[in-house]
């Protein structure tokens, strides 16, 4: 039986065979589930991992593109256009660089949806 506010119903003779029949049944087919999905998991967690730490060099990557931003103006203000030169290359270089990291993150993160998909379809 079970509970529901204050009134106890009693189960069908149909549900509780359902029931009696589902835990015959369900321990071994949940510890295989389970010990299918555990490796999936695992990645998953590990994928996570490794895109947060994309995104902590990425914003490593923009802080320095920021004072690189202001060695240029202060190179301008100097006149020192051979600096400035190198310095404006420095951020195309690491514009590259984010879009590489984003395009890193991207393919990763698709990588874990392909990962949940085939989990969610193998139950």
């Amino acid at each position: 039986m079970f509970m529901t506010a204050t009134f106890f119903f009693p189960l069908s003779p149909r549900q509780a065979a359902k029931g009696a029949l589902a835990a015959a049944v369900a321990p071994s087919q949940h510890l295989f589930r389970d010990s299918c999905f555990l490796p999936v998991n695992k990645w998953k967690k590990e994928m996570r991992s490794e895109s947060r730490k994309l995104d902590r060099q990425i914003l490593k990557i923009q802080r320095e593109e920021e004072k690189i931003k202001r060695s240029v103006k202060e190179a301008a203000k100097r006149g020192d256009t051979a600096s400035c030169k190198t310095y404006a290359k420095e951020i195309v270089r690491s514009r590259k660089a984010v879009t590489r990291l984003h395009t890193s993150k991207a393919q990763m993160n698709s990588v874990v949806m392909q990962m949940q998909n085939q989990m969610s379809q193998a139950k």
